[in-house]
């Protein structure tokens, strides 16, 4: 024991050690200006600060529903947990008089099956109703500030239109008829923009039309660029199974490269989400809308978080 406690104390010691040199490491870290430039530089990038504004925002709308329907979800892991127990207090019946642990155990199935079914009564308390809604507020709201900061992208919308048909026209070895489809993608793209502005503004009541005529006009711009916006989608995954098609000609593994296998994943995740913008009244709940656009939209900030945290690294203390 003599020769046990020593090795004991050097470990607690060099734990102590570990843990006092982090420290010292983080409080020189938060007095260095490029930690604070690290984390504030992708809201400088138009792209990246929507992403991150995406991911808070579904982020948000998913916790809301999540406590809304937490009563719900209670209910359907109870019944489920019942079931689990029935069952397995049906298979053990039969042993309780021969052994006295398995008399044992179906007693005390039994009672976390009473206790099961108490759950079943859950209900949402004013505060948790409360907190859902703020959650949801929030959503709402950058919501909105991520639309007015694409009000702005016009410019750039019309740059991308041209570059995208400048080289959809110069591509050699496609069909005229490939050419035309992924030129109607570049266009119907960039082209949901200002109908998503329209929307936008007549839907904050930024028009001289009278309340009702307004919130029709936003109402029918917003479902229009969302159709527009399923199309282009639609076009996106036309040309990714093109390019895995080419890949697997040649003999090439059609996944493994990171850019095109997101590509992939991005757009599948966005086209329900279009599908369902592009109705006014909606094809999804809430709950659904919120895992895919949360899905979605972490696809590229987990890349921006991972950027930020190999440069907050690379900072010499």
């Amino acid at each position: 024991m003599s020769e046990i406690a020593p090795i004991k104390y050097d470990n607690a010691r060099r734990t102590k050690s570990g843990l006092v040199s982090r420290l010292v490491y983080i409080t020189k870290l938060l007095t260095k200006p490029e930690f604070y430039n690290a984390l504030t530089e992708p809201m400088g990038n138009v792209g990246d600060q929507d992403s991150i504004l995406g991911t808070v925002c579904y982020g948000c709308l998913l916790f809301s529903e999540l406590i809304k329907r937490r009563p719900q979800i209670i209910r359907a892991l109870s019944k489920v947990t019942n079931h689990l127990l029935q069952l397995a207090i049906r298979v053990i019946s039969p042993l309780i008089h021969s052994s006295k642990f398995a008399a044992v155990l179906s007693y005390r199935l039994q009672m976390l099956q009473r206790n099961t079914e108490e759950k079943n009564e859950a209900v949402l308390s004013p505060k948790e109703l409360q907190l859902s809604q703020v959650l949801k507020s929030i959503s709402s709201y950058i919501s909105d500030i991520r639309i007015f900061g694409r009000m702005w992208a016009i410019p750039g919308s019309i740059a991308s239109t041209i570059t995208g048909l400048e080289r959809t026209y110069s591509e050699k070895n496609t069909s005229a008829l490939f050419k035309l489809v992924e030129a109607f993608g570049v266009v119907i793209g960039n082209g949901n923009q200002p109908l998503e502005n329209m929307a936008f503004a007549c839907g904050h009541r930024w028009s001289l039309y009278e309340d009702k005529k307004s919130g029709a006009i936003s109402s029918y711009c917003y479902s229009r660029s969302s159709r527009c916006w399923c199309a282009s989608i639609i076009v996106t995954l036309i040309k990714i199974l093109r390019q895995m098609f080419i890949y697997r000609k040649n003999g090439e593994k059609v996944f493994g490269n990171v850019s095109l296998d997101e590509n992939l994943l991005r757009n599948l995740l966005n086209l329900p989400l279009s599908y369902h913008w592009s109705f006014p009244e909606g094809r999804l709940s809430q709950l659904t809308v919120a895992i895919l656009a949360l899905g979605a939209s972490l696809i590229k900030t987990r890349k921006i978080m991972y950027g930020v945290g190999y440069k907050i690294r690379s900072i010499k203390v």
